[in-house]
């Protein structure tokens, strides 16, 4: 049998681009640990939830976030996508851009596992905040405000 020269570089290139594919898939399959939900902040804007301190709630629970700029407004939904948004009782500022409320997970009959999003709209200022009535809802976040990536924290 007669070697070839393109056989002589499949020979070579074939071990050689096994090992970066196999190092490539390690590295995209290896453990990455979930950095708790104090940690997280959006890319999209200035815009954080910094507690509650787990991913573990009850039904109702203190809220931190900070904002930038402007007046926050918290809303939290059922993970299920078609839910709708509810808006939270009004921010209080804490100084230094950070702001608290109080926040609802469902109810006193609501099981436990049940999955939340919590998402803080960033408005320009207390008056626009107040736009949001506490207990309404809406079906999809306005395009016009900035606001957190979702954060997923489960009913205990």
């Amino acid at each position: 049998m007669k070697f070839s020269r393109t056989m002589l570089n499949c020979a070579v290139a074939l071990p050689v681009l096994g090992v970066a594919g196999l190092s490539l898939w390690l590295n995209s399959h290896r453990e990455v640990k979930a950095e708790p939900v104090a940690q997280v902040e959006t890319k999209k804007s200035d815009v954080a939830v910094i507690s509650p301190p787990s991913d573990q709630v009850g039904c109702v629970e203190q809220l931190t976030c900070q904002v930038a700029k402007g007046w926050p407004v918290i809303l939290v939904r059922d993970a299920n996508e078609r839910s709708p948004w509810w808006v939270q009782a009004p921010a209080e500022s804490e100084g230094a851009n950070k702001f608290k409320t109080r926040v609802h997970f469902g109810n006193e009959k609501t099981e436990s596992g049940q999955k939340y999003q919590i998402v803080v709209l960033a408005t320009p200022d207390a008056s626009q905040a107040q736009l949001f009535e506490t207990g309404t809802t809406m079906n999809d976040l306005p395009e016009d405000v900035p606001h957190s990536e979702p954060v997923i924290v489960v009913r205990r």
